[in-house]
């Protein structure tokens, strides 16, 4: 039974990917956990991603998952990054990209999960301006969790 269950996740990985369809404001000198307000799809039908809880997707079973968000916001100063249950930052990012208008971020990584640990998107802003992360539901905000495999990450 738990072969044929692993093979099931193969052909069908549980999967998650969540957006928001309003802008994002990030105070300056401050930290937002993104929150997300629809979602694309949920291959588990089981709520990866709750309306209740709108900053986190949880992981449905033990293994490693591919993480991601990307953004498009206004401004440098910035930090993406990927926090969850039972880890700190997982991914960090910092863009530095002079204030332009339209800066793009994206980023991912392989992260381990025991079933119920869940995955946040975080925006730091270090400028002493609020920052905006524009809603797109093509693309910005958007965030994923896909799961890989069975195992563990190995660093």
């Amino acid at each position: 039974r738990r072969d044929r269950d692993i093979e099931q996740r193969y052909l069908n990985p549980p999967s998650c990917r969540v957006y928001s369809t309003v802008d994002v404001t990030i105070p300056a000198s401050s930290g937002v956990v993104i929150p997300f307000n629809a979602v694309r799809w949920d291959s588990t039908g089981e709520g990866m991603w709750k309306v209740a809880e709108p900053t986190k997707i949880y992981a449905p079973f033990d293994g490693v998952y591919a993480a991601g968000i990307s953004t498009r916001h206004n401004g440098g100063g910035v930090t993406l990054s990927i926090h969850g249950t039972a880890w700190g930052v997982a991914k960090s990012y910092a863009a530095h990209d002079g204030g332009s208008p339209n800066a793009y971020l994206t980023i991912s990584t392989e992260i381990s999960m025991r079933a119920g640990d869940y995955a946040q998107f975080q925006m730091q802003n270090s400028e002493g301006v609020d920052r905006t992360i524009f809603a797109n539901a093509a693309y910005s905000p958007e965030a994923h969790l896909t799961w890989l495999r069975p195992g563990v990450v190995i660093n």
